[in-house]
């Protein structure tokens, strides 16, 4: 039979025991709170390691809206090429061998705008074949790398195919701002030219526009500005291009730097999140089990 000091000894001792635990889990709760561990150095790394994650999503935003840019503005481009193309071939059969009229008129003048107009095009389709290879490598990351046993060889094969990709679009970008700003400062003369050397009725007629001023009728040289992407639009495109560019990037560099230099340890291997304790984390240390005897010594004495 027990003695009644020692079953109170023991009672006391168990009640120390729960303080004990109810305070640590009070200071865990805390440092939760104030972003010490716990949860807090979870979500830390669960963050860092999503970041190619959110790099790719950015990047499927930024081709979207290149997409649409394009669908907005190739068809009138289009129009537009294949109407100056016309017009030029048209000077061109009339004079095939002189670099100027008898006048004294250059009749290659519309010949280099539209020069400029097929690097325009030329561009353009780059640009729209870049956008579907970076495409696809978003899908390989964000749809296929989670469900599939790959070689890292072949995954880091990738990244480098994504990165070239995507970082010829700003390049094209660049590129079409500056046939856009050439043909701003030429397009109107070079027709005003040309059509002093062949009649430009057809390009008139097929765009709706005029060459000289006509009231009601817009400026060829303007429409055909107007179905090409606006400067103001290329320098947005182009600057949301790098800044994706750029994080793309950083999000491997990140990649790299947490597999290469700060492999994961016991101690952080401790802050995964148990399923089945998810309260568990980087406190384990704490944890402070509680042994109660099945019978209660007041009771079974």
């Amino acid at each position: 039979m027990f003695n009644t000091g020692e079953k109170l000894a023991s009672i006391q001792q168990k009640i120390h025991t729960i303080q004990d635990r109810l305070e640590a889990n009070r200071i865990y709760h805390e440092e939760q709170e104030n972003g010490y561990c716990g949860v807090s150095c979870y979500s830390w790394k669960r963050f860092l390691n999503q970041q190619t994650f959110y790099a790719h999503l950015l990047k499927i935003f930024t081709l979207f809206a290149l997409a649409v840019a394009h669908l907005i503005y190739m068809q009138s481009f289009l129009t537009s090429f294949s109407a100056m193309e016309d017009y030029n071939q048209r000077i061109i059969s009339k004079y095939p061998h002189q670099q100027f009229s008898p006048h004294g008129l250059d009749t290659r003048a519309v010949y280099r705008q539209v020069e400029m107009l097929a690097d325009y095009k030329k561009t353009t389709w780059m640009t729209i074949g870049a956008m579907c290879i970076a495409l696809s490598t978003s899908c390989f990351f964000l749809f296929i790398l989670p469900i599939s046993q790959i070689r890292r060889l072949n995954v880091n094969l990738m990244r480098i195919i994504d990165i070239i990709a995507f970082g010829t679009i700003p390049i094209m970008l660049l590129n079409r701002q500056l046939v856009a700003d050439n043909l701003q400062e030429h397009l109107q003369e070079a027709l005003q030219t040309g059509h002093k050397l062949a009649p430009a009725d057809k390009l008139m007629n097929t765009l709706i526009c005029t060459i000289h001023y006509r009231e009601g009728l817009p400026f060829c040289s303007k429409l055909v500005l107007e179905s090409i992407f606006p400067v103001i639009l290329l320098k947005y495109l182009l600057i949301l291009t790098i800044l994706t560019l750029a994080y793309i990037a950083l999000a491997y560099l990140i990649e790299y730097c947490i597999r290469h230099w700060f492999p994961p340890s016991n101690d952080y291997d401790d802050c995964e999140l148990p399923k089945s304790s998810p309260e568990r984390c980087c406190h384990n240390k704490v944890y402070m089990p509680i042994i109660i005897h099945p019978k209660n010594p007041l009771i079974h004495a």
